[in-house]
């Protein structure tokens, strides 16, 4: 047998998530780890960005060209039985859930290490289910994980754990940019990055973007990346009278991502809530003046590199975006204090933390 690694994580969310802010951020720290401090109890998954990691992880890509309902819940039962097998193997001395499902609290003695990012964190928060699965997690974790000085208050006061259990570590970023040249999107535009669901609070930005393309800048355009626009969606941009060409909605590759950030004349998160707001990096690592909200965890993250508004008036997020929009000089200052601000925030010191953390419970 060969010596135990230190940490095991479990295959929870390279089951739930192809893509996404937790995969991607559990991928940072095995991209920044020495690869025999850490093992993965992992058989089936479909996640894009295992393949970043120089290990020679086996897994299976499992119905990787088919969808259909709670498909990532079936991943995830598939592959249980093979990561109980490494649990109870017990080749590793820490085990670090990846997600919020309990199942591994009865085939391990060893120190278990959660990371918690937000309480509104995946649907699956929203059942009961859930809320009673992270409660045992918890309970049975030796530390937890928070993202942010905001999410480690809530775990505070939504499940009442003892303040020395948490550990605040934030995300890194990769400073790691591929300058473009040739713009991909020719028009004026603000840039909207991921889901748009209630608490990120969209239709509030398209009431303030209808007020600009009225009133100020009619030839401005709005560019949102994922999904095509739903039904509700259309039918609000319909409602309002914006055209189909001044707002658009697809997929983008990671470079063209970088191509929209470099080049947009801003970059706007009007979310209610968030447990870190990666994107907020990703703006201002990429040179793009930041405006956002001014609650929850923004500005802890961003502090001055960015331009607040209240999320919940759409004459203050108008406002504050003609202010942007209209001054060379607060879109330099935004800049420059947002390349200055990402300095605090590193990968390889994020690992650290994490790896002092693990052999802390030894």
């Amino acid at each position: 047998m060969k010596n135990k690694s230190l940490v095991l994580y479990d295959h929870q969310i390279f089951s739930y998530q192809s893509f996404g802010g937790v995969s991607r951020y559990f991928i940072e720290l095995l991209k920044h780890i020495d690869p025999l401090l850490w093992d993965i109890s992992l058989l089936f998954s479909n996640n894009k960005y295992l393949n970043e990691i120089n290990s020679n992880i086996f897994y299976i890509k499992l119905f990787n060209n088919l969808s259909f309902y709670k498909k990532e819940r079936l991943i995830l039962e598939m592959g249980k039985p093979y990561s109980i097998y490494k649990i109870i193997n017990n080749n590793y001395k820490i085990l670090h859930l990846t997600h919020y499902e309990s199942y591994a609290n009865n085939f391990t003695k060893n120190p278990i290490v959660i990371t918690y990012h937000d309480k509104l964190f995946s649907s699956y928060c929203f059942n009961k289910r859930t809320i009673r699965e992270q409660k045992k997690c918890f309970k049975r974790a030796d530390k937890i994980i928070s993202i942010s000085n905001n999410t480690r208050k809530d775990l505070i006061s939504l499940f009442d754990i003892d303040e020395k259990k948490i550990e605040v570590i934030y995300f890194g970023i990769n400073k790691n940019i591929i300058r473009t040249v040739k713009r991909i999107i020719d028009e004026k535009y603000i840039l909207y990055v991921g889901a748009r669901k209630g608490y990120k609070n969209f239709f509030r930005l398209l009431e303030a973007f209808t007020k600009i393309i009225q009133n100020d800048l009619s030839e401005l355009k709005l560019v949102c990346t994922g999904n095509p626009f739903n039904k509700d969606e259309l039918n609000k941009i319909k409602k309002l009278g914006i055209k189909q060409s001044q707002i658009s909605s697809k997929f983008y590759s990671e470079t063209e991502l970088m191509n929209l950030y470099q080049n947009a004349e801003l970059f706007i998160f009007p979310s209610i809530y968030e447990g870190f707001g990666f994107p907020l990096l990703e703006a201002m690592i990429n040179n793009c003046p930041v405006l956002c909200s001014n609650s929850s965890c923004f500005p802890e993250i961003a502090k001055n590199a960015a331009e607040y508004f209240s999320p919940l008036e759409i004459d203050d997020i108008y406002f504050k975006l003609r202010k942007v929009l209209f001054s060379d000089d607060i879109r330099k200052k935004l800049k420059i204090n947002g390349l200055k601000r990402c300095e605090d925030f590193s990968w390889i010191k994020s690992a650290q933390k994490h790896v002092e953390l693990y052999n802390s419970l030894i």
